[in-house]
């Protein structure tokens, strides 16, 4: 994952103004639209404004500048943005509902005449409730397909009105105009899991002072069923082992209290963190001396430098199994002028770099006694700071882990950790087809960002057992961008990070999880003065680290809902075996029946965490192997015969 900033604000949400009753929409803080609602519940339609540069290689996010306030009872946000050297633009949003329709009046000025593509209203739509169903844009009707085409773009047209209906048309999306408005259509899961259309609030180009206004109307109509689900647990079917268990990363904002708060407080599993290089001066790639000079002279109280072997002898020193990864080098180890991302390592700079990392990796262990089980760049598929080909991939890490062997150290490394698990095996095939590259690596690794389709999830998983290399989450989490607007502080988002985690449970069959992050970075705590309170994201990882130990089996699960899912372990004790089902409703309420449960195991405690409502005990009355019980609307319910911790 790229560097993000910390967000300091606090969770905020318009629902609080009305009752779901009476809203027609969701809006985070930072203005993007989150869900419509319907009769019993929502969908999950997203809006959100953006600016793409010219060729689409690079976007403007209104969402990531946004400030929100209040005038003439009307809510708006109000943002400059602008790329690097050029003047930018000035946008606001206005919110107001009308007619059972939310309202999004939009403007844009230009500043300048930058070049851009336009100025965008995304509209999301969630392939899982409307591939197979309808579409309606302007006299242009047809059919969401329900898998990905190719071409991916569907339709386009200028149009006052578009219309959409799911598969069953029990429900319907409606997206009106106060002006013909050019608009396409698009599958988005050529990159994520939404049909898109792209509402030109401008098309093209402004000239400077120029303005673009758009006045947008939604809503969405029908009724969800709270139909009952069923859901069962066979015990007698063991699907994999979650040999690492659950973790999380300390590798930015470390000097929080959040970082100390959740290496005491949480069951840490796993852990990672950043190698920090960029300080390093041009020094003799020959004498290792040199470059310890440099580690011992960064090496202060208050320092990054410090900071992060302190944390890393921490995880040493509790035993916890840890990677160490690089994000960014010195400016002067690249082969071109340091940009924003793909970075390229210089060919005469590669012995620099490996006495660089070598000799950090020695000082961690000689003086902290810190030695990382396994050593990586951050997505270099991606080059989220520095890039490799699939060859290139392959040959560093040869290159590492013969250095690290000659230098006797016991580090292996990563193969891949790469930025999602969609289309990325293909990066790691060349390594993984090479003994020697693969006779250095301890682990294989994805990070979740944006999920993946169950199938794309259990290639990877089936690749690691072909290689005979656990699988590490090195970084999860649904969305990279959600530090834009403190997105992740929203109580939607820890819904949507619930069942993120569920399914990587029951598709990816993970060695380990590593959250993103245990530090103020994404943290999982709200701050009042000097004390960290519980979230409801920080409720549901205590489900996680206390409820899947490493070592649990994860057990046979089914549901009849696709919004209900059901995970399961079994894991040993001392003398005693212990269970934990964990239920996540990801949808609005409704009841359930859960059969299977083993028999004469002990008592059965359930504990539910959601939004108001944290890691709190509920009766649930278990007879027979059966149990009948309420899902609130995204929620998370887990049974256990373990012992139930206070939530610190």
């Amino acid at each position: 994952m790229k560097r993000c900033l910390p967000a300091a604000l606090g969770s905020f949400f318009l629902s609080l103004l009305l009752s779901a009753a009476d809203r027609p929409a969701e809006l985070a803080r930072n203005g993007q639209v989150e869900r419509l609602y319907v009769e019993n519940g929502w969908l999950d339609i997203g809006a959100r404004i953006v600016i793409p540069k010219q060729g689409w290689k690079e976007f403007l996010n209104f969402g990531e500048q946004a400030q929100y306030s209040r005038k003439d009872g009307r809510d708006l946000w109000q943002a400059t943005l602008k790329h690097a050297g050029s003047a930018g633009f000035e946008v606001t949003q206005t919110g107001s509902v009308e007619d059972g329709r939310q309202i999004l009046d939009i403007e844009a000025r230009s500043l300048g005449e930058d070049p851009i593509e336009g100025v965008i209203l995304f509209l999301d739509l969630p392939t899982e409730r409307f591939a197979g169903g309808t579409f309606a844009l302007g006299d242009r009707k047809g059919t969401l397909p329900k898998e990905l085409p190719e071409p991916y773009h569907l339709a386009s047209g200028q149009t006052m009105r578009l219309d959409f209906a799911d598969a069953q048309n029990r429900t319907r999306v409606v997206v009106e105009f106060a002006r013909p408005t050019q608009v396409g259509l698009q599958d988005g899961r050529k990159w994520g899991r939404s049909f898109n259309a792209l509402i030109g609030v401008q098309s093209g180009k402004m000239a400077r002072g120029q303005s673009a206004r758009l006045r947008v109307a939604l809503r969405a109509e029908g009724r969800i069923e709270a139909t009952p689900v069923a859901v069962s647990v066979d015990a007698s079917k063991v699907r994999y082992l979650l040999s690492g268990g659950i973790g999380g990363n300390y590798c930015f904002n470390i000097d929080s209290p959040m970082t100390r708060h959740t290496l005491d407080r949480l069951r840490v599993a796993w852990g990672r963190t950043e190698m920090t290089m960029r300080e390093f001066a041009p020094f003799d790639a020959a004498d290792g001396a040199a470059l310890r000079r440099q580690l011992e002279a960064l090496d202060r109280p208050g320092q990054r430098l410090r900071q992060e072997l302190e944390i890393m002898a921490e995880l040493s020193r509790r035993k916890i199994p840890y990677v160490s990864s690089i994000w960014r080098l010195p400016p002067w180890m690249y082969s071109a002028p340091e940009k924003e991302g793909m970075n390229r390592i210089a060919a005469d700079k590669w012995p620099h770099l490996l006495t660089a990392v070598g000799e950090y990796l020695k000082y961690a262990k000689e003086k902290y006694r810190a030695e990382p089980l396994s050593f990586s760049f951050n997505e270099p598929d991606c080059g989220a700071r520095v890039g490799f080909s699939p060859e290139e991939h392959r040959e560093a890490l040869k290159r590492f882990g013969a250095h690290f062997e000659k230098l006797g150290l016991r580090t292996r490394q990563l193969l891949g950790d790469v930025c999602n698990p969609r289309g990325t095996l293909a990066f790691v095939q060349p390594a993984a087809n090479d003994p020697e590259a693969l006779k250095y690596c301890n682990a294989i690794s994805f990070h979740s960002w944006g999920g993946a389709r169950p199938e794309e999830y259990a290639a990877w998983a089936a690749f690691g057992e072909k290689l005979q290399l656990p699988l590490i989450v090195a970084e999860a989490g649904p969305d990279a961008g959600a530090w834009r607007g403190a997105r992740y502080r929203e109580p939607t988002y820890a819904a949507l990070e619930m069942v993120h985690y569920q399914e990587l449970l029951l598709h990816a069959r993970p060695h380990a999880i590593l959250r993103w992050e245990y530090t103020g970075d994404y943290g999982l705590l709200d701050q009042e003065k000097d004390r960290l309170l519980p979230t409801f994201r920080y409720a549901l990882q205590k489900h996680w680290t206390e409820f899947c130990p490493p070592g649990s089996e994860a057990l046979g699960t089914t549901s009849d809902d696709a919004a209900v899912l059901l995970t399961a372990f079994r894991w040993k004790e001392g003398d005693r075996t212990h269970y934990s089902l964990h239920l996540s409703n990801g949808g609005w309420a409704r009841p359930c029946a859960l059969q299977g449960l083993p028999r004469d195991v002990g008592i059965w405690t359930a504990v539910r965490s959601r939004n108001g409502e944290l890691f709190k005990r509920v009766t649930v009355d278990v007879k027979e192997g059966r149990a009948t019980l309420e899902l609130p609307a995204e929620s998370l319910t887990t049974l256990t015969t373990a012992e139930v911790p206070a939530l610190e």
